[in-house]
């Protein structure tokens, strides 16, 4: 990888960070989603300020070619962002469900109060 090539991609990672900061700050992300985000965009500068690590890590774990190597964990990263953001809906959805029938209960309440006061009246 040429100099310029490092220094597009050096720029690229820390605008990504410095967004993934700027999100968090404005509330719009969790801080358990940032860290993880954070930590994709360190391990990018840290690959792409020190190219031969990637070399030497996927030599070290018997794969051919770093490429393979960067899209394999590439593809780990999805499947746990999408593993995390599934549990996220299935607890949202619970909670929804919960809320709904609190809802439908209170519905049922007032509806009972409201002829009770109008049989009274």
């Amino acid at each position: 990888m040429n100099w310029v090539t490092q220094i597009i991609i050096v720029g690229v990672v820390l605008l990504f960070n410095l967004y993934i900061l700027r999100t968090l700050r404005r509330e719009l992300i969790d801080y358990k989603y940032a860290l993880v985000w954070l930590f994709a965009g360190l391990n990018m500068l840290v690959f792409a300020l020190f190219p031969k690590l990637l070399w030497i890590i996927a030599t070290a774990l018997g794969i051919g070619l770093p490429l393979n190597f960067l899209f394999f964990f590439a593809i780990l990263f999805v499947l746990m962002i999408c593993f995390r953001i599934n549990i996220t809906i299935a607890n949202l959805k619970r909670r929804v469900y919960t809320l709904t029938q609190h809802v439908a209960v209170l519905d049922n309440k007032l509806r009972e109060q409201e002829s009770s006061n109008e049989k009274q009246s």
